[in-house]
């Protein structure tokens, strides 16, 4: 498991910023991580748009240790691919 990965297992829930592609930046609270010796997941809202979902998750076998960043929209029953996460700070 990579840097990133280990911050938000230890987090395990709170204020949190993550960074993808392009400079985008998403303030998330996150609700709950997951490793299950395959992967690790995590779990996270909008801090500022309700019913906005996101997902982290980074396979144990993935050599670059990514973390791929997806979200849902209200309402929206697909996931959206917004990339890796290129950075990540807890707003404690």
């Amino acid at each position: 498991m990579n840097d990133v990965a280990l911050a938000l297992r230890r987090l395990g829930s709170g204020p949190l910023t993550v960074e993808t592609p392009g400079g985008v930046e998403h303030e998330l609270e996150l609700t709950g991580t997951c490793h299950n010796g395959h992967a690790f997941y995590a779990e996270a809202v909008d801090r500022s748009a309700d019913g906005v979902q996101y997902r982290l998750s980074a396979p144990v076998s993935e050599e670059s240790g990514r973390i791929e960043v997806e979200r849902r929209r209200a309402r929206d029953p697909e996931w959206t691919a917004l990339g890796p996460v290129v950075a990540a700070r807890t707003d404690s």
